[in-house]
């Protein structure tokens, strides 16, 4: 058809213009969500020395896959969304790589002068909590907001991270947390089937946490949780931490502790657990409940944070599914930024053209970028057929201990009151486990060829 090509350089600067469209964008819809948050917490009467006072849930995403053991990516990005709008109201990235600084560094010279990305220079996991911890701090600054409390999971070391900043000081406000009730409680199957596949407890006792058992730990829990959110009272949350301790013995066949609201079997009683009493086995899985019952402050709330997921499968959509490397230069800002105005807004498209009307730019601009994004696509669907060799990535860091995210991220001290609970339940089952010590005595007698003498001498402050 005879119709020229532009030139690569044409085009990345056709394609900043459309990611600062909409960073721009961006920046009005997230203004506007606050403003409506600010509006319905004043109707609702919650203020602080004339500061209105919001929920937000909170959470981040990186523009790589990491499998639960490599955490490197080099970008990442993380959100604040207000409750009662379930909208985006702060959204910031970091970036631990720039294409042309990379470049210069690996020829041994100064770089070009560049519009440089790169701001971050940690590890990755740390990224969600240094932003979370970024957008706490501006909050007042920026909309006149202070987030009492935040909804988030339990992966990571962003509450210790906001408490360390203690961005309301002046205001004498002490940021809360409500841990994601789903999070809670996937951690928690997820460690009782860790706990069947631990060949250091005996096969025997290791058969009787099966995952029917499991699962209806989870849904006494579940329904009790319901219960106790729908009835508070005065010790709702003591009640509900007994309620998810009695789990145990309920998917065990002993109902009677069990209350009519989660249970609707008959008040039998059944002698399966005799099979494990005094064991290490019960020890750890008593251990591992008593963890989950530690959290009934935030369970009683049952709140999830669902939202700030589909979020982040919003921006999965607008980074190829993480399957592109955007993390060169603008790319994956730009398109977290493209995220938010899709997420906040009906008519998302209308708003970034909004926003590109008012500038000086070519007519058929944004026609040539999605004919030139279709020539790509029909070209990598050319080559899709042909054989590629796959680069074999080198993870040189990858088992890393990390504390910034998984399970080893740092969480901020109890109270005294939650500490004086967990270390009760702790002697209890520390008790039940050196009850019978003739039978303890039998089973350690190789001592250190013995696991079940290992596993008594960690938890005990004496030798049998």
């Amino acid at each position: 058809m005879n119709i020229p090509v532009f030139s690569t350089k044409y085009y990345n600067q056709l394609q900043d213009q459309v990611y600062e469209c909409c960073e721009k964008t961006a920046a009005e819809s997230m203004q506007d969500a606050a403003e409506e948050e600010k509006k319905l917490a004043i109707a609702e009467g919650r203020t602080k020395n004339g500061i209105p006072v919001n929920d937000v849930y909170v959470d981040a995403s990186w523009c790589a896959r990491s499998y639960g053991s490599n955490y490197k990516a080099a970008s990442g990005t993380a959100a604040i969304i207000g409750r009662r709008t379930g909208k985006i109201i702060f959204l910031a990235v970091k970036n631990k790589y720039c294409l042309v600084c990379a470049r210069a560094g690996n020829k041994n010279v100064a770089p070009k002068e560049h519009n440089c990305f790169k701001n971050f220079d940690g590890s990755s996991c740390s990224m969600e909590g240094q932003i979370i911890a970024e957008g706490f701090k501006l909050s007042i600054s920026m909309y006149g907001i202070i987030y009492k409390r935040m909804i988030a999971d339990g992966d990571a070391s962003t509450y210790a991270k906001v408490l360390k900043e203690n961005p309301y000081k002046d205001q004498n406000i002490t940021v809360e947390k409500i841990e994601c009730r789903n999070h809670i409680l996937r951690n928690l199957c997820k460690k009782l089937r860790s706990l069947v596949s631990e060949t250091k407890y005996p096969l025997a006792h290791r058969k009787t946490l099966t995952v029917v058992k499991i699962m209806s730990m989870r849904k006494a829990i579940v329904r009790s949780v319901i219960h106790h959110n729908k009835n508070r009272k005065d010790n709702a949350i003591t009640i509900l931490h007994s309620d998810i301790i009695n789990s145990v013995v309920h998917a065990y066949g002993n109902h009677r502790m069990c209350q009519d609201y989660n249970c609707d079997k008959e008040k039998v009683y059944s002698d399966e657990l005799k099979t494990i009493q005094n064991s290490t086995f019960l020890f750890r899985r008593n251990s591992i409940i008593s963890n989950v019952a530690a959290k009934s402050r935030s369970l009683i709330e049952n709140v999830n944070t669902n939202l700030v997921e589909c979020f982040n499968n919003v921006i999965a959509k607008f980074i190829g599914g993480k399957r592109i490397n955007f993390a060169l230069k603008r790319g994956y800002q730009g398109r977290c930024n493209a995220a938010v105005v899709k997420f906040n807004e009906k008519s998302a498209i209308s708003h970034v053209q909004n926003t590109l009307t008012k500038k000086n730019r070519p007519e058929m601009g944004l026609t040539v970028v999605v004919e030139k994004k279709r020539e790509e696509a029909q070209k990598r669907k050319n080559n899709s057929e042909r054989p590629v060799r796959k680069k074999i990535r080198k993870l040189t860091d990858a088992k890393q201990k990390q504390n910034d995210y998984g399970p080893a991220s740092l969480d901020p001290d109890m109270s005294q009151s939650e500490l004086e609970v967990a270390k009760e339940q702790f002697l209890k089952n520390l008790e039940t486990l050196t009850a019978d010590k003739d039978a303890i005595e039998r089973n350690t007698i190789l001592q250190r060829d013995s696991s079940e003498w290992l596993e008594i001498r960690k938890k005990s402050y004496y030798c049998l």
